[in-house]
C-alpha cells in the first residue's frame, strides 16, 4: 500500500489531500525561488531573458533613420525602461506568489501537526526537504546555463569580431575575450562607469563653455549643471544594461595585457587591423630601420639648439617686417620636446616590416614648419592639370571620360615618397615654382631656400632612449613634408611628360599615386622615363585587371567601351572596420556615418555600379553590428537619396558671429542633459561629446615617455619639507624651468607667489626633487580651473585664499565628492 493510501486509511482523506497539496507547493517554491534568483541576476547583470526580449517590440528600429538624436535617445530609453519595468514586475509577481504559497503551506503544516503523530510528521517533512533540495539544485543548474548562454550571446553575437580584424603575431595564446576587445579596434568606445567620471575635468570643461555665455546667466547654469551632475553621481547606474559586459571584457583585457607586458598592441599600417606582437620582435624590426645610412645616431638631445635657431629665424622675419610681433610670439617655442618615433606593421607585405612614424606634436620646428607649409599651400595651384583634391573631385573630372581607341588605364605609385625626396630635389622644385610662391610670400627666394634647407636638416627624433638625425628625405612627421611632396611630384611630372613619345589622355595625381590613360604600347616607356628622372625616386606600375579596371584612392577606374566609369572600391588590405554600432559614440555620429558612406557611393559611382556598391556597404555595416532593419531604411529608402545639388548653404545676411567648439566627456545619461542646458546657445557654441574610454587606451605606449622635468602645460604640487604643507601651481613652461624660477624667487626673496613668502617667512625648505604632476591640459583656462580645484582639495595648503577666488562655490560639493577614493580613477589602464 502506498504512502498516501496509508495516510487516507489511518487519518482520513482530508489529511492525505493536504499532504499532497503541501508536497506540490514545496516543488513550486523550489522553482519559484530559483526563478526569482534568475530574474534578479538578470537585472544585476543587465541581461534580458528570452521570454521578455521576444515579447517586447523593438520600437527603436522603426525610427532609427531620423536625424534627431534626442528623439532616438527617447526611443532607446523607452525600450530599456520597458524591459526593466517588465523584469521588475515579474520579480514582484514571483515574490508575491512565493509569499502566498509559503503562507498557505504554514497553515497546512499547523493542521498536520494536530492531525498526525510527531514521528510521521517529522519523517514526512524530512523527505520533503530532500525532494525540495533535489528540485532546487536541478533548476538552479538549468538557470545558470541560461545565464551563461545569455552572457555568451552578448559577448559573442553582439561583439562578434571577424578573424580579419585581429592578427596575433606573437607566440602567446590569446583568450577569446581579449581577442574580442582588441579586435573591436582602437576607436571603439566603452561607456564610462559613473565611478570613472573625472569630476575635475568635467568642471573645467563646463567652465570653458560658460566663458561663451553672458556673465549674468553663468551662475544659474552652473547651479543647474551641478545639480544634474550630483543627481547622476548619486543615482549611479541603476539601469545597468548590456554595456556592463563590455566593461568586464575591457577589464579582463586590461589585466591580460598587464600580466603579459612582453606583448605590444598596435594598429596595422593599413586596413585598421589590430596587431599583437612580441616587444622584442617590434624593437628588432624598428632597429632594422634606424640602423641604416638614412639615419645617424647622435650623442645628445639637439632640441634646445634647434629651438633657439628656429626662434632666431622667426626674429629675423620680424626684423624684416615679414612677421608681426604677435604672430612671432605665437610661433616661437620655449617648451619643445624631442619628436618620438614609433612604427606600425605592414601586415600586407612579406615578413611584415614596420612603417616608421614620427610624432612631432611639440617639436622645436613644429609651429614654424606649419607657417611655411601655409605659405606653400596658399601658393599651390590646385587648378593644375594633375591635382586631385579627393575622390569626389576625381569623380567629377573623370567619370564618363571618353578615351581614344587602344588606350588603357594604369596607375603609378612612388616607393616611399617622403623618405626618397632629396634636399636638392626639393630646392629644385621650389626654384621651378618660385613665381607662384613669391606671389604670396615676402621672403626673398634665397632666404626662403635657406629656411627650407634648415627645416629639412633639422629632422631628428628619439627612439628607445637614443637620438637619431634623419640624413636623407623629407622629415617624417613634419607638417611641411606633405606640401613639399606635392611641389616635387608636380616638378617630376612637368619634367617627365614632355619626354614621352605619345600623348596621355589624362593624368591625375593624389600625393604619390598617379592614375594615367595612355596607349596600350606605352606602359614600359612611361615607367622607364619616370624611373630615370631621379636615382632615389622609383615608381611601381599596376595595369588593368581582367575586368579592365585599376584601383585609385577608394575608386575602381573601369574602362567600359572606351569610357571611364568609376566604382566604389575597398582595398584588399582593408579589414572593413568602421565605427562599431555598439561603440559608445553618439547615435547621431553613427547615423551620419551611414549617410555619408551612401552619399559617397552615389557621388563616386557610375549608376551601373551603385547597386553592387550598396550591397557591399550593407554587408560591411552588418559586420560592424548595425541592425539590418535600420540599414535597409537608411540605404535603400528612396526618401533618403542624397541630393545631387550642392550642399553648401548660402551665407546668411548680416551673420557675423563665429561658431566656437567646446567638448565634454561622453557619459551615458549625463552628457545630453548638460548639452541641453546650452540649447539656447546652439548658434554660438557647438558642444562635442568626447569619448574617453577607448580601446586605444589599452594599446601599448610605443613612444618614449617624456621625462617629468621637461613636461609642460601641467598642474603641479610641491611640499614643504619642514611643515609638510603643500603648494599647487600651473605652468606652460618646462617643469624644470618653473622649478628654477621658484628657487630663484626664494633665494632673492621675491614675493610674487605664496611659496616664496612661506619659505622666507618661516625659513622652511621646499622639496623640489619630488614635485608631483597632478594634471596635464594644454588649454590655459581649463588648466587654471584645475589648479584652483586642486588647491581647494588640499588639506594643508600654502596657497593664498585669493588663488581660488575665481572658482565658483557652486561646485563645492562636487569637488568634495570628487575627493572620495573611488573617483577619478584612470580609465586607460
Amino acid at each position: 500500500m502506498g504512502f498516501y493510501r496509508t495516510m487516507t486509511s489511518r487519518y482520513g482523506i482530508r489529511t492525505s489531500d493536504i499532504m499532497k497539496e503541501w508536497s506540490n507547493n514545496n516543488r513550486k517554491i523550489a522553482n519559484l525561488l530559483n526563478r526569482r534568483i534568475f530574474l534578479l541576476e538578470c537585472k544585476r547583470l543587465g541581461l534580458t531573458p528570452n521570454h521578455i526580449g521576444t515579447g517586447v517590440r523593438n520600437v527603436l528600429n522603426l525610427v532609427e533613420f531620423h536625424t534627431g538624436s534626442r528623439f532616438n535617445k527617447k526611443i532607446s530609453g523607452f525600450n530599456k525602461n520597458l524591459v526593466n519595468r517588465l523584469l521588475s514586475l515579474e520579480i514582484e509577481h514571483t515574490h508575491l506568489k512565493i509569499s502566498h504559497i509559503c503562507k498557505y503551506n504554514s497553515t497546512i503544516k499547523r493542521e498536520l501537526r494536530q492531525t498526525i503523530p510527531t514521528e510521521i510528521h517529522r519523517e514526512f517533512f524530512r523527505r520533503q526537504k530532500t525532494t525540495y533540495n533535489k528540485i532546487f539544485h536541478r533548476v538552479k543548474a538549468t538557470n545558470l546555463r541560461k545565464i551563461k548562454a545569455l552572457q555568451r550571446r552578448i559577448h559573442k553575437a553582439d561583439y562578434k569580431v571577424p578573424e580579419k580584424w585581429f592578427k596575433n603575431l606573437s607566440q602567446t595564446t590569446v583568450p577569446e575575450e581579449v581577442r574580442t576587445v582588441l579586435g573591436l579596434g582602437s576607436k571603439f568606445n566603452v561607456p564610462l562607469d559613473h565611478k570613472e567620471i573625472n569630476i575635475k575635468d568635467l568642471i573645467a570643461d563646463v567652465e570653458s563653455i560658460l566663458d561663451l555665455v553672458e556673465e549674468d546667466r553663468r551662475d544659474t547654469l552652473r547651479a543647474k549643471i551641478a545639480s544634474i551632475i550630483t543627481g547622476h553621481l548619486h543615482k549611479g547606474e541603476n539601469n545597468i544594461c548590456a554595456t556592463d559586459n563590455i566593461r568586464k571584457l575591457y577589464k579582463t583585457t586590461k589585466n591580460f595585457l598587464r600580466t603579459n607586458d612582453h606583448l605590444v598592441v598596435l594598429d596595422s599600417d593599413k586596413g585598421s587591423v589590430t596587431v599583437l606582437m612580441d616587444r622584442a620582435d617590434y624593437l628588432q624590426k624598428m632597429y632594422s630601420i634606424v640602423d641604416t645610412d638614412d639615419f645617424k645616431k647622435i650623442s645628445r638631445d639637439p632640441t634646445t639648439t634647434i629651438q633657439n635657431k628656429t626662434n632666431k629665424i622667426i626674429s629675423t622675419l620680424v626684423n624684416q617686417n615679414i612677421l608681426s610681433k604677435e604672430a612671432a610670439r605665437s610661433m616661437k617655442s620655449y617648451n619643445s620636446v624631442s619628436p618620438r618615433m614609433y612604427g606600425n606593421p605592414k601586415i600586407h607585405k612579406e615578413n611584415i616590416p614596420m612603417r616608421p612614424i614620427v610624432s612631432d606634436v611639440q617639436g622645436p620646428t613644429c609651429k614654424f614648419s606649419n607657417y611655411i607649409a601655409q605659405i606653400l599651400t596658399e601658393a599651390y595651384d590646385q587648378d593644375n592639370a594633375y591635382y586631385v583634391k579627393d575622390s569626389f573631385d576625381f569623380s567629377s573630372k573623370i567619370n564618363n571620360f571618353e578615351l581614344p581607341p587602344d588606350y588603357v588605364v594604369i596607375s603609378l605609385d612612388v616607393v616611399n615618397l617622403f623618405g626618397n625626396i632629396s634636399k636638392e630635389l626639393v630646392l629644385r622644385a621650389m626654384e621651378f615654382h618660385w613665381n607662384k610662391i613669391e606671389a604670396v610670400c615676402n621672403i626673398s627666394k634665397e632666404y626662403f631656400k635657406e629656411i627650407i634647407t634648415f627645416l629639412l636638416e633639422s629632422g631628428y627624433f628619439m627612439f628607445d632612449g637614443s637620438f637619431y638625425l634623419q640624413m636623407f628625405g623629407c622629415i617624417m612627421g613634419s607638417r611641411l613634408s606633405p606640401i613639399l611632396s606635392l611641389y616635387v611630384m608636380d616638378y617630376v611630372l612637368d619634367s617627365c611628360i614632355p619626354r614621352l613619345t605619345f600623348t596621355l589622355a589624362f593624368i591625375k595625381k593624389y600625393v604619390d599615386d598617379l592614375i594615367i590613360s595612355l596607349p596600350s604600347t606605352g606602359t614600359e616607356e612611361i615607367l622607364q622615363v619616370f624611373n630615370s628622372f631621379d636615382p632615389k625616386l622609383k615608381f611601381t606600375i599596376e595595369t588593368e585587371d581582367c575586368y579592365n579596371s585599376v584601383p585609385f584612392l577608394d575608386t575602381k577606374v573601369c574602362r567600359v567601351d572606351n569610357k571611364v566609369k568609376l566604382n566604389w572600391y575597398r582595398k584588399t588590405t582593408s579589414a572593413g572596420k568602421f565605427i562599431h554600432f555598439l561603440s559608445d559614440h553618439p547615435m547621431s555620429i553613427k547615423l551620419n556615418f551611414i549617410k555619408e558612406q551612401k552619399n559617397r557611393i552615389y557621388k563616386i559611382c557610375d549608376p551601373t555600379f551603385r547597386d553592387g556598391s550598396m550591397k557591399r556597404l550593407f554587408d560591411l555595416l552588418v559586420e560592424n553590428a548595425y541592425p539590418k532593419t535600420m540599414l535597409k531604411k537608411l540605404l535603400y529608402s528612396t526618401s533618403m537619396l542624397p541630393s545631387t545639388e550642392s550642399q553648401t548653404q548660402p551665407d546668411m545676411v548680416g551673420e557675423t558671429e563665429v561658431v566656437k567648439y567646446r567638448s565634454i566627456p561622453n557619459i551615458p545619461y549625463l552628457t545630453y542633459k548638460i548639452k541641453n542646458c546650452f540649447k539656447d546657445y546652439n548658434k554660438k557654441v557647438k558642444i562635442v561629446a568626447q569619448c574617453k574610454k577607448k580601446v586605444a587606451n589599452l594599446y601599448s605606449k610605443l613612444k618614449d615617455p617624456i621625462p617629468k622635468e621637461i613636461k609642460s602645460n601641467v598642474v603641479y604640487e610641491l611640499e614643504c619639507t619642514d611643515c609638510h604643507e603643500t603648494y599647487v601651481g600651473q605652468t606652460s613652461q618646462w617643469l624644470r624651468n618653473r622649478m628654477n624660477l621658484h628657487k630663484s624667487d626664494i633665494r632673492t626673496n621675491n614675493l610674487r607667489c605664496a611659496l616664496s613668502v612661506h619659505a622666507n617667512k618661516y625659513s622652511h625648505s621646499v622639496d623640489f626633487n619630488n614635485v608631483k604632476i597632478l594634471d596635464v591640459n594644454v588649454n590655459y583656462k581649463k588648466r587654471c580651473i584645475l589648479e584652483m580645484i586642486h588647491i581647494q582639495t588640499q588639506k594643508s595648503k600654502i596657497n593664498k585664499k585669493t588663488d581660488t577666488q575665481r572658482l565658483s562655490p557652486i561646485y563645492a560639493y562636487l569637488i568634495e565628492f570628487s575627493n572620495r577614493p573611488f573617483f577619478d580613477g584612470p580609465v586607460d589602464g
